[in-house]
């Protein structure tokens, strides 16, 4: 079996690298080519794609991309792009399995600040793009042989909003904590650290996390809160700066050794995010140790055991309340972080959803 995975963008940072952890592992079971835009490509991808024995191509245009999957002789495409490589796609004949990340909505607004009004002619033009948006996925639906959604909740909207069926395959981490990684010794003195990690904009809700932090510190705890993002809208980023108190940090477009020790030196990881799809940074999270916080959207009661492996808070008073849990009972943190990594490890192997994938592909074959 030859697998072309189509990718926007050649880049393992965020969701990005999803594609390419899955080619990693799917190529123990069949041939792997990766085809993604040249435009802003990640340097070291191609030697790095390559000890792993996976070709990358770079391609200029939709018209390169349709040359290199003549040329290719694949039998199937795994599709993580947009509607004009699909359409193109498409003209191949080959069978298409797109994989669903959830649809965002509303995202005209993200260049509003959640404290800004926003006025009826903003509101129309959201309104219009959110429809594009509804097409823009239906049409890559329809024009796809099967679709795998990454959780039950991406699943649910898959359904409701395009009455589209799907398969249910989650995603994995491959970061990984090792020995020079390890939590420090915990001195009682220090602040409970919360970490929270995505890109830069408002529907990620770091205001939210901020304002239940600064309410807690206001009653006396000890707290620091860390936020780590990438492609920061820049007045977003202004707004988080000046809400948060001097003790906590903003880090930017950091690589995946320095996330990984943010990882194993927070007590807790933490998210508002409104379109929680599925979540990466809570499963990188989990394979450290670290018990997860997150306000009850989407896919969170699916990646967090509520009381288990962390919590699953309905408003930002719940989210403050189980801080306070956090906070006041390490054991418990301790409890919840292992639990939490033995259901990271059960659940989200890529070894294990690379299979999946291929034993989806294999019948379209027949």
């Amino acid at each position: 079996m030859n697998i072309a995975i189509i990718t926007k963008s050649a880049t393992t940072k965020s969701g990005a690298k999803v594609p390419f952890e899955l080619a990693e592992h799917l190529a123990k079971h069949c041939r792997v080519t990766v085809l993604a835009k040249k435009e802003n490509a990640q340097k070291d991808l191609v030697a790095k794609l390559k000890k792993q024995k996976i070709p990358l191509i770079l391609y200029k245009n939709i018209f390169d991309l349709y040359l290199n999957l003549q040329k290719g002789k694949f039998d199937l495409i795994s599709f993580h792009s947009t509607l004009r490589a699909l359409l193109i796609s498409k003209l191949t004949f080959l069978p298409v399995i797109r994989t669903y990340y959830g649809t965002q909505f509303d995202a005209y607004l993200e260049r509003f600040l959640p404290n800004e009004k926003i006025n009826f002619m903003h509101k129309l033009i959201n309104s219009m793009i959110n429809l594009l948006l509804w097409c823009d996925q239906k049409l890559i639906l329809l024009l796809s042989n099967q679709v795998i959604a990454i959780s039950k909740a991406a699943q649910k909207e898959l359904k409701k909003l395009y009455a589209v069926n799907s398969t249910v395959i989650y995603l994995g981490s491959n970061i990984k904590p090792t020995t020079s990684y390890q939590q420090p010794a915990t001195n009682n003195q220090l602040p409970t650290t919360i970490l929270s990690v995505s890109r830069f904009t408002p529907y990620k809700g770091f205001h939210t996390l901020i304002d239940a932090v600064n309410d807690l510190r206001a009653k006396g705890l000890n707290l620091k809160l860390v936020l780590v993002g990438s492609s920061p809208k820049k007045n977003y980023l202004k707004y988080l700066k000046r809400k948060m108190s001097g003790n906590d940090q903003i880090i930017t477009n950091i690589d995946d050794g320095g996330l990984a020790k943010l990882y194993a030196s927070c007590d807790v990881y933490a998210t508002c995010d409104r379109y929680l799809f599925f979540g990466l940074p809570i499963l990188e999270a989990a394979t450290f140790g670290k018990p997860q916080i997150a306000l009850n959207y989407q896919a969170a009661g699916e990646l967090i055991l509520d009381g288990k492996t962390g919590y699953v808070a309905n408003s930002q008073q719940e989210l403050e309340k189980c801080l306070t849990k956090f906070l006041k009972n390490k054991e418990k943190r301790k409890k919840m972080g292992n639990a939490s990594r033995n259901y990271a490890q059960k659940n989200f192997n890529w070894s294990k959803i690379a299979l999946e994938y291929f034993k989806i592909f294999s019948p379209k074959l027949k």
